[in-house]
């Protein structure tokens, strides 16, 4: 990869030229004319060897980046701050228009896991986008294409995306402040005294310049302006110093997107115009922001300069100001950078995995195939199929078959395809969904809360989400098991019944046999099946089958787990009696 030089290194070489022809007129004479050429030659090995410096940093950059996904893969992440761009735009997704991953089925997905499998992300906005684009389905045909276009050129093309994420390596992560609550937060800031401290930066010019008119008293002068401006400096920079640190990290976002829109490429054209569409707004920003963010400690002389004209506090009021004039250029500017390193892990991620494929998505409603779809959260997965055409599924099977997982399997499935238009599996065809869970709701003990009530609202807000403009894709596991069996067999199967009614499609998990008989129209049952061997325990094959469970397996796995005898017989015994009165009262 070869580099350019930048405007402002173009800069300093002329000016070191022109700096050192002049000092060689100055001396006249004394100067042969060889003098010009050996200096003209100097100053051009030297920008040579400087650029052939960069390239060598930049390749090892690289190497560090194709060598390390492992490490970069695996970094600490703050999960308050990497979700905090979607939640602080959330309030804008509350309209009933726009659908996304509520937090109840984020949580019963293991989401979380699910979006660490996926970040090779080097940058805060990209950490912050890949987590907002998780939770954001699309529904749009061309959206989606575009996204898929967008991934597909980040893998196919090496140079590009190398190009791109060596740029990205130089922004990094921010591990000081929060730039959100520089650019999201609402809150004005409070500038009335940005003319006195220009007024103390004028006296501070007069304190230097007093001692020819004042004599001693002029050095009491500066000693006193410095003293009251030293004051003013501590006490001010505690309060700004998150924010002197978010605007650092603007500024190379800000730049970073600068080098990016130089990178011609038909596929980023819609990201170079929104870039270059909102950048002109942020010169003065870039321009200004190198000075206060410059590191205290080490040039001494610096710090007095800055102390004495009170330079970093003068420009951080003069950049936050620009910096509310325009939030709305730099959001765009954030999300287009974050979207494209959020792509890049996208593209990374694919490569490693190998196996995936793209749905294909149906304008049908109701329909959702997969041929050896696999969960990416387990080692060794096995892989199942689902067929389901206009009709929910009654899943039945005993505990540790492979239920549960089969649904957070389709469920992650599901937001993967609407989300980063990737599915493991080697077919995936889908409606567009409303994807929505109840599998794990917790019993809030704190709250007063039993089991019951939290199911209940669990499966609550997925009626209450239902509409008929987009079908839901509603995953429930173990409906009700919080309460008797009477009772949750009549409200499953109500449930059910007004899930099929309402543009639902319900894949729904139970361990009571006796739905699978109540509701029969508007749902195919299939089950997940064990053999439960005295001797040698439990064996799965994880497999999904077309039916009902036909085992009954719970007090076999007693028995072996070496259960007293007489507790397993008359199970045994109480378990027949009660299927002949069962046959009995049909």
């Amino acid at each position: 990869m070869k580099n350019k030089y930048t405007a402002a290194e173009i800069i300093v070489i002329v000016l070191i030229t022109i700096t050192t022809i002049s000092i060689l007129l100055l001396l006249g004479e004394r100067v042969e004319k060889w003098y010009f050429g050996a200096a003209f030659t100097i100053i051009i090995i030297l920008a040579f060897l400087y650029n052939v410096y960069k390239n060598l940093k930049d390749k090892k950059s690289l190497k560090f980046i194709n060598e390390n996904w492992d490490y970069i893969n695996h970094k600490k992440r703050n999960y308050n701050f990497i979700s905090k761009l979607f939640y602080t735009k959330a309030k804008d997704l509350n309209t009933g228009e726009i659908f996304y991953i509520d937090d109840q089925t984020w949580s019963d997905l293991e989401m979380n896991q699910v979006y660490e499998k996926l970040d090779y992300t080097l940058t805060s906005a990209g950490e912050q986008k890949l987590y907002d684009i998780l939770r954001k389905p699309l529904y749009d045909e061309s959206k989606i294409a575009k996204r898929k276009e967008l991934i597909n050129k980040f893998q196919s093309h090496e140079k590009l995306r190398e190009e791109i994420q060596l740029i990205l390596h130089k922004v990094g992560r921010q591990y000081k402040g929060d730039i959100l609550d520089l650019i999201y937060s609402d809150e004005v800031e409070n500038s009335k005294f940005k003319i006195l401290y220009d007024i103390l930066f004028v006296l501070s010019l007069v304190a230097l310049a007093s001692p020819i008119f004042l004599g001693k008293a002029g050095i009491l002068f500066i000693i006193g302006i410095f003293n009251l401006n030293m004051y003013i400096y501590y006490k001010i920079n505690k309060s700004i110093m998150g924010k002197v640190n978010s605007i650092t990290y603007l500024s190379d976002i800000l730049n970073a997107s600068q080098e990016i829109i130089k990178i011609k490429d038909t596929t980023l054209k819609e990201y170079e115009q929104i870039i270059s569409k909102n950048i002109k707004c942020c010169n003065k920003v870039i321009r200004n922001s190198g000075a206060i963010g410059r590191l205290e400690g080490i040039d001494i002389l610096g710090d007095y300069f800055n102390i004495l004209f009170l330079t970093k506090i003068r420009g951080y009021y003069k950049i936050i100001d620009e910096i509310q004039k325009h939030k709305d250029e730099i959001k765009e500017i954030y999300e287009v950078l974050g979207e494209i390193d959020a792509l890049i892990s996208v593209s990374i991620y694919r490569d490693i995995v190998n196996e995936y494929t793209e749905p294909v998505f149906m304008q049908e409603s109701n329909i959702l195939e997969a041929v050896e779809m696999i969960n990416p959260l387990i080692e060794s997965p096995v892989p199942n199929d689902v067929y389901i055409h206009n009709e929910g599924i009654l899943l039945t099977g005993s505990n540790m078959s492979g239920k549960s997982t089969f649904l957070r399997t389709l469920g992650i499935n599901s937001i993967m395809a609407h989300t980063i238009i990737t599915c493991l599996a080697k077919e995936f065809k889908t409606s567009y969904f409303n994807i929505m869970t109840s599998i794990s709701p917790s019993d809030d003990i704190l709250k007063g809360k039993s089991y019951y009530l939290g199911e209940a609202e669990a499966v609550l807000r997925i009626l209450s989400s239902l509409n008929g403009k987009l079908s839901t894709l509603c995953i429930i596991d173990e409906i009700f098991r919080g309460t008797n069996p009477l009772e949750r067999v009549s409200a499953s199967a109500e449930i059910l019944s007004y899930l099929a009614d309402n543009n639902a499609l319900a894949v729904v998990a139970t361990h009571d046999l006796e739905l699978t008989s109540i509701v029969n129209e508007g749902y195919g049952c299939y089950y997940f099946s064990e053999e439960v061997d005295e001797k040698e325990g439990l064996k799965f094959d994880y497999k999904i089958k077309k039916g009902v469970s036909p085992t009954r397996n719970a007090i076999k796995l007693l028995k072996y787990l070496n259960y007293p005898e007489e507790i397993t017989e008359r199970a045994d015994c109480r378990v027949s009696r009660q299927l002949k009165e069962s046959m009995n009262l049909k």
